[in-house]
């Protein structure tokens, strides 16, 4: 069974009426149950600065339509229990929804990210600079006891960024499982991570929102990872088009990242 990541840096680079996301973090630092710790700044090294805030829906206030409205949750709330995929407010579809970190302590329900479990072709990731698909699995196999690959990040050249993945403002975090071989006979390497979207003026904007470090040999699982507080404002429109880049920071890693999943239902 993989270890939990030893150390984290996290830097800011009703139903008929949905209640507003949470805000943007403030300074702390916080210990996480897992024994992860995570720094997060008030003004940090982010490359774009984002806002805050969502969306609402108002609902009728006649009796009648009160009475739909709680007719419409509770018929809802029973499809969800046995429908996928799950339609989810302001446009989004979610795929099935799991919970592959139980037995970290993590029973929130997470969809795996397109192409996230690195088995097949990964359709719609892009790779660049040596990156690629290679052999070895997270070891505890989360996704299904088959699977065989994970994606390889061996130098400091390489970048990686996932397909497009739709998101609400119930969307704030997502995690995934990763390993540092090693370079250059050293081990205490970064992974970055930046957050991709389209900014209020139209233009595509990155934010740098993590920067993962794991000592320990072997498979680790990183910390819950926040993303919604950089996207409030394409959050007005009840949903954004995002995207994540995974780079090495420095050449002291040859990383490997398996089962990208994402919690779409802040349920934790």
């Amino acid at each position: 069974m993989p270890a939990e990541m030893d150390e984290l840096h996290i830097y800011k680079a009703g139903l008929c009426r949905p209640a507003p996301p949470r805000g943007p973090l403030t300074g702390a630092r916080a210990s996480l149950k897992s024994g992860v710790s995570a720094d997060v700044p008030l003004k940090g090294d982010s490359l774009v600065s984002g806002q805050a805030h969502g969306w609402n829906v108002m609902n009728s206030g006649r009796r009648y339509s009160l009475t739909i409205c709680l007719v419409g949750v509770l018929v809802a709330a029973f499809a969800g229990l046995t429908a996928s995929p799950i339609s989810a407010a302001g446009g989004c579809v979610f795929p099935d929804l799991s919970q592959p970190f139980h037995s970290f302590s993590d029973a929130n329900s997470y969809f795996l990210a397109p192409g996230g479990s690195f088995e097949g072709d990964a359709n719609g990731w892009t790779m660049t600079g040596g990156a690629g698909l290679a052999a070895g699995n997270e070891d505890l196999y989360v996704g299904s006891p088959t699977d065989q690959t994970s994606l390889a990040m061996p130098t400091k050249t390489t970048a990686v960024t996932t397909p497009t993945i739709c998101v609400t403002s119930d969307a704030p975090t997502f995690r995934m499982f990763l390993k540092n071989n090693g370079n250059n006979g050293k081990s205490d390497g970064q992974l970055a991570v930046y957050l991709n979207f389209t900014g209020a003026d139209g233009k595509a904007q990155q934010v740098k929102i993590a920067a993962l470090i794991s000592k320990k040999p072997g498979w680790t699982l990183s910390p819950k990872i926040s993303f919604i507080q950089y996207i409030s404002t394409p959050l007005k429109s009840g949903y954004a088009q995002i995207s994540f880049t995974f780079k090495p920071n420095d050449t002291h890693g040859n990383w490997q990242v398996d089962d990208v999943y994402v919690d779409p239902y802040k349920s934790g």
